[in-house]
């Protein structure tokens, strides 16, 4: 008969884990400070895609991806893909609620105290906004990149 127990919440799975007290507990100690300044990005800028969070904390996409997939699977993120016409849209991924409790407890706040809600933070995936907040995030990760590259630790704000 299986245990239960916190490290269990974290076994590979291709769906999501129910969000529970255990799987925030699990989650907040699993996160590193870069899994935590990112949600903080995410909370932040609204949204970003796989290329811009590449440019933003990882040195390869294939890195970006595993972590990605990783923090979806646990609510610290949300994703959608846009439908376009021509080709595939990258994944975008905004705050997930597990990451926007963890965040919260962090500040000494609740979810809604922080201002996250998760309807609003997927609503962007609909709104006429996505393309112009993408842009502006795509400069502003560039930006970022650039500065991390060269060592200016207060461009790159790590």
């Amino acid at each position: 008969m299986p245990t239960s127990s916190s490290h269990t919440a974290f076994r590979p799975r291709a769906g999501r884990l129910a969000r529970s007290p255990e799987l925030l507990a699990a989650l907040a100690g699993r996160l590193t400070a870069r899994d935590r300044w990112l949600l903080r990005m995410l909370h932040e800028h609204r949204v970003l895609t796989t290329g811009q969070i590449t440019q933003l904390a990882f040195g390869t996409t294939r890195a970006a991806t595993a972590r990605l997939l990783t923090l979806h699977q646990h609510q610290a993120v949300d994703r959608f893909r846009p439908l376009i016409q021509v080709e595939s849209a990258p994944l975008h991924f905004v705050l997930g609620e597990a990451g926007a409790h963890v965040l919260a407890a962090e500040d000494a706040l609740t979810a809604g105290q922080l201002g996250y809600r998760r309807d609003r933070a997927l609503a962007i995936a609909l709104s006429p906004q996505l393309g112009h907040t993408t842009g502006v995030n795509g400069f502003f990760t560039a930006l970022a990149a650039s500065a991390r590259r060269r060592g200016d630790e207060l461009l790159a704000g790590q």
